[in-house]
């Protein structure tokens, strides 16, 4: 069999609270319809994608076991208990895949085995209507939405092997929006997206965008979107609207026929190697050489040396440099040096670039498969300067050097979703393993970018 229907279900605690709010009333009531056209279906297994269990920056968790059982409210008189049986089969299935695909996700690990708020209130409602079903849990990452999406083919493909009937569930609920700081767009141009199945969109989110609008909706539906990987779909959007300052929404995708130009992972990779293509014709000299250094050290294991044309601007001078990659819009690896290294630039840029595409351990090494997606840009540092009052710093402008001792943190200026000069200082803290309330020396430089 396959996946039989999807949908994306909000996951608030008030909804299966004492409340007798209106508003949630109305929610109980449509989630109650929900339930009932899932006892319709009768699925073998419920795929539950939950953006509030145990997840990894660059890992998909499955969660594994004979069976799990929680209480909610316990002792309380909303208390109840939801007790789940976990479908090994499809969970072996969708681990192998992956294993053989080299693609992070599995049931290794340390695993909370309690559900998670995600899981329990969409399966406290279906379970009051319809009981005979396992389940598989899954988290997201850190990784990018194409992986997320990327993961949804993966357990499109398990499903698709099995000979059972499945249905999937994204819990997340949309923006968590600040009373103080007004509406944002996230709710509006999701519900567009949503309503055309516009699933390739979805991959399109930028990542401040969604950052700014706190929501914990987006990956959960980017795995939903690859599990009905070129397939016909029709949205039933059932309820949308605003409780407390947290978007909540309840839809239906049904599936209609397989439709080989729904293929938005393909159209999307696509897409992205044409962009990258671009931008490497339109580099400059700077960017050119740290792109040429990367390629040839991840494809021959080879330091390339000085091009005889380059300008005597990266010959005759030194300065600090950080060379960053981004791939499908998220950092892929950093490095980079605060005085100069090597004998020039332009060695001071080869060497930074190979460190950032091998020797960021926040991240793998790059691949020969990865390359012609990477964005690479490269940061020359100007003279820092010392700064007494930060009241002079400015995140948008300004990287700093914090530092005590022999520790050091940097941040560059722009750091996406770093917003006011106190979160700049408490990462490179951070970084620096320097305590927040600890004394420290702050230093302020500006870059030039290529």
């Amino acid at each position: 069999m396959s996946v039989v229907s999807a949908f994306l279900l909000p996951h608030s605690r008030e909804i299966i609270s004492a409340s007798d709010d209106e508003q949630i009333s109305l929610i109980r009531g449509k989630y109650e319809e929900i339930a009932d056209r899932i006892a319709e279906l009768k699925p073998d297994t419920i795929v539950v994608i939950s953006a509030h269990s145990e997840a990894y920056s660059d890992y998909f968790q499955i969660i594994e076991g004979e069976f799990s059982q929680s209480t909610f409210a316990k002792g309380e008189k909303n208390e109840f208990t939801v007790n789940i049986k976990y479908d090994k089969d499809l969970i072996k299935r969708i681990c192998t895949i992956a294993k053989d695909s080299l693609f992070p996700a599995g049931s290794e690990g340390n695993q909370d085995r309690t559900l998670d708020h995600g899981a329990l209130v969409p399966l406290k409602f279906i379970q009051e209507k319809y009981s005979d079903f396992e389940v598989v849990r899954c988290s997201v990452s850190g990784l990018s939405l194409a992986e997320h999406y990327r993961f949804g083919t993966i357990i499109q493909r398990a499903t698709n092997e099995s000979k059972k009937k499945v249905i999937v569930i994204a819990s997340g609920n949309l923006s968590h929006i600040e009373e103080t700081k007004g509406n944002n767009d996230y709710d509006e141009v999701l519900k567009k997206d949503l309503s055309n199945a516009s699933f390739g969109a979805l991959l399109e989110y930028d990542k401040a965008f969604l950052d700014k609008s706190k929501q914990c909706s987006h990956r959960v539906l980017s795995i939903l979107a690859g599990c009905l990987d070129k397939t016909n779909v029709d949205t039933r959007l059932i309820h949308f609207s605003t409780y407390k300052n947290t978007g909540l929404c309840i839809s239906e995708f049904v599936l209609g026929a397989k439709n080989e130009s729904r293929s938005f992972l393909s159209l999307y990779l696509n897409k992205e190697r044409l962009n990258a293509a671009t931008r490497i014709q339109n580099e400059d000299e700077f960017a050119k050489l740290a792109h040429e250094a990367i390629e040839s050290h991840i494809t021959y294991g080879r330091r390339i040396s000085v091009p005889s044309d380059i300008s005597s601007s990266l010959l005759l001078s030194s300065a600090g440099v950080f060379v960053s990659i981004y791939k499908f819009g998220q950092l892929r690896g950093c490095i980079g040096t605060i005085n100069p290294q090597e004998a020039n630039l332009a060695e001071e840029i080869i060497s930074n670039a190979i460190a950032a595409a091998t020797k960021d351990r926040r991240f793998p090494e790059v691949s020969v498969d990865e390359f012609p997606y990477l964005y690479i840009y490269v940061d020359v540092l100007n003279q820092p300067e010392l700064v007494k009052d930060k009241s002079l710093l400015n995140p948008d402008e300004y990287g700093i050097i914090v530092s005590k001792g022999s520790k050091r943190g940097v941040l560059l200026p722009g750091a996406i979703g770093i917003d006011s000069v106190d979160m700049q200082i408490n990462i490179a803290k951070r970084k620096a393993s320097i305590g927040l309330d600890e004394e420290a020396v702050i230093e302020r430089f500006t870059i030039n970018r290529h």
